[in-house]
């Protein structure tokens, strides 16, 4: 996941961390979400996040950044179907097994978390509360969305259903 403005600040090189409501195992680490890599590469040897709970949702992955941080770009990656051999992900890359199609990306305002930005295709809805959509094809393993500037010390996307049955994530913010 890459939260960006003149650089990645969600990027464990920046101070961010990054925790899950489950790791499947050392193999999967959720670490891998700020690491910077956006194709996925060791997929099941450290390249990505995978959750422990098979078929079983919502699954949170969640950014702590070092203090408020200002960003206009935020970008979610997913595993991509050939992860053995996966290439730069561009907005024509699409998946149809493995990739994370539904979520939510929240801020915590000093209070509550607030959803600010929905995938286009989670079903659910946000009431009384402003929000945007992540840009791009649902089956794309690159989403984004240019348009929300926030000043967020933590951020958990919420995923909510795969296409498979458990979080593949490559959450860049």
């Amino acid at each position: 996941m890459e939260a960006r403005d003149d650089r990645n600040r969600a990027a464990a090189t920046n101070a961010a961390t990054a925790t899950a409501s489950s790791s499947l195992s050392a193999a999967y680490p959720v670490a891998a979400i700020i690491e910077g890599e956006r194709k996925g590469l060791n997929w099941g040897s450290g390249g990505g996040w995978n959750d422990a709970t098979p078929n079983a949702c919502p699954d949170r992955a969640r950014i702590d950044f070092s203090g408020h941080q200002w960003f206009d770009q935020v970008s979610v990656y997913t595993v991509q179907d050939n992860y053995p051999n996966p290439v730069e992900p561009t907005d024509q890359t699409t998946f149809d097994q493995y990739g994370i199609t539904n979520f939510d990306m929240q801020v915590w305002n000093g209070v509550n978390w607030v959803t600010v930005v929905r995938s286009s295709t989670n079903p659910s809805r946000v009431h009384g509360e402003p929000h945007d959509h992540f840009d791009g094809n649902s089956h794309s393993p690159w989403r984004q969305c240019c348009c929300y500037c926030c000043q967020p010390q933590r951020l958990p996307p919420t995923k909510y259903c795969p296409s498979a049955s458990t979080s593949k994530g490559r959450w860049k913010r």
